[in-house]
């Protein structure tokens, strides 16, 4: 999964590799050019200074096992990463993870928003968030521009700026668009 997620980063942003396996490790960097694959043991606090990683803008704990995931993750939180994110397969630690501020990353949740951006038409640019009975979804503001919006805007972003009560919706906005649940099915944006 590490290396998948690495492979899908790559040469947009400057990513780092932790593999504890020495096969894995020599196989990721012969498949990935631009990132820099380390053999060690993600959950070393010394090899985290050494390398300079410590408070680094994002992590994603990609390991094979929840627990790992959710330690190596709140570890990278423990040294002042920004932001981390973890894969998850078991959806009873949810709250574990989200109590404790990490983003989680599930199989499942990924491939039901690819269904969701696909099936919703080019104006949805992915899920934001999942609350029972709700999704806020991102979409352009071209979508929805000169129509009466398919649910309830919350906050936008007009260039770098979050405006939270727009009095107009801009083509270039990006909108938080909050949809009751059983509704996404019906929209064509």
């Amino acid at each position: 999964m590490g290396l998948l997620v690495a492979k899908s980063l790559e040469g947009r942003y400057n990513v780092k590799l932790v593999e504890i396996s020495k096969e894995k490790a020599i196989n990721a960097s012969k498949e990935l050019d631009k990132v820099t694959v380390f053999l060690h043991d993600a959950f070393d606090v010394d090899f985290w200074k050494h390398e300079g990683l410590e408070g680094v803008d994002v992590v994603i704990a990609a390991m094979e096992r929840d627990e790992k995931n959710l330690f190596g993750a709140l570890l990278a939180r423990h040294l002042g990463t920004k932001r981390s994110f973890a894969i998850i397969r078991d959806e009873r630690y949810l709250p574990m993870f989200e109590e404790n501020g990490i983003t989680v990353l599930s199989p499942q949740n990924i491939t039901a928003e690819h269904i969701t951006i696909i099936t919703q038409g080019k104006g949805v640019l992915g899920i934001v968030s999942t609350i029972p009975g709700l999704q806020v979804l991102a979409i352009k503001g071209s979508s929805i521009e000169k129509k009466k919006p398919p649910g309830i805007i919350g906050p936008i972003v007009r260039g770098n700026r979050l405006v939270k009560f727009p009095k107009e919706i801009r083509k270039e906005d990006v909108i938080s668009l909050i949809v009751p649940e059983d509704k996404v099915g019906e929209l064509e944006l």
